[in-house]
């Protein structure tokens, strides 16, 4: 599916099994941060041709969506892999006082 601006209403994207999610920017939940194969590579300092390898070989979690015909993941799921996976540091968590 092609992805196509809602006018007013944020971007259509399609997600797993063909549905149909739509991102609007709300104050109330946290706004989707869709990445694709060249933004994970920049986010984890790493070649586009490493995340390229990670994919065919099936260590990347399921893409969550797919825009313009190529796979597109939130970053809170590849950051949470990446993390499992020792390829980034955790988020360091400010202390509570």
């Amino acid at each position: 599916m092609r992805t196509r601006r809602v006018p007013r209403h944020g971007i259509r994207l399609r997600g797993r099994r063909g549905v149909d999610y739509r991102i609007v920017a709300m104050t109330t939940t946290p706004r989707a941060d869709p990445v694709g194969i060249v933004e994970i590579a920049e986010r984890l300092d790493v070649v586009r041709d490493t995340v390229d390898k990670w994919r065919e070989r099936g260590l990347l979690p399921d893409a969550d969506y797919t825009v313009g015909g190529r796979p597109a993941w939130e970053w809170s799921t590849i950051e949470a892999w990446a993390v499992e996976t020792g390829r980034l540091e955790p988020p360091k968590r400010p202390r509570k006082r």
